[in-house]
């Protein structure tokens, strides 16, 4: 059974469609995860603010500075793709589902307060308007494939997992 709660007028469509987002860009941006894992209502986490998680990319470890530290741009591209892959394939996106990506990156980055433009052009290189908009643009030319492991992914019967190699294999198969 698939879980409810993840925002109003939110559909099931969503959470695979921003889960592949988030796969397909950790593996383009040479960012290696454990799983995509897609929850029942038994197992799934629950946010601070109350809402049910049904689906997340579990990563390699849970200090998300192992993720981010390495490459800050592709890692931000990787926090904004699942986001902006729903905005992109369905025209919107779920309420909300941008901030625990972005809450995740800042501490991975070590920077969890506000932050300036200023200080997003410093740690990037540029700033982060022209990270998610380089970002919009690659969702844009990769929907093809996230639409496919979206696909995939809601075939499948949760609670459910599919690891970074199946995930790789898929992707190289199309």
């Amino acid at each position: 059974m698939w879980v409810v709660g993840f925002g109003l007028g939110a559909s099931f469509r969503h959470v695979f469609v921003h889960e592949a987002g988030h796969a397909v860009a950790a593996i383009d941006n040479d960012i290696e995860f454990e799983a995509v894992e897609l929850y029942d209502t038994g197992s799934a986490p629950v946010y601070s603010d109350g809402r049910i998680a049904p689906g997340a990319v579990r990563m390699t470890s849970k200090d998300p500075s192992t993720w981010v530290q390495p490459n800050l741009v592709g890692s931000l591209r990787y926090a904004f793709a699942g986001h902006l892959a729903e905005k992109v394939i369905l025209g919107d996106a779920i309420p909300g589902g941008f901030d625990e990506d972005v809450k995740q990156w800042k501490i991975g980055s070590g920077r969890t307060g506000s932050l300036t433009q200023d200080d997003w052009a410093e740690m990037l290189g540029q700033s982060a308007s022209e990270v998610q908009s380089d970002t919009m643009s690659w969702a844009s030319e990769n929907s093809a494939r996230i639409i496919a492991l979206a696909d995939h992914l809601e075939a499948l019967t949760a609670p459910t997992a599919m690891s970074y190699d199946e995930v790789k294999d898929f992707l190289a198969a199309l």
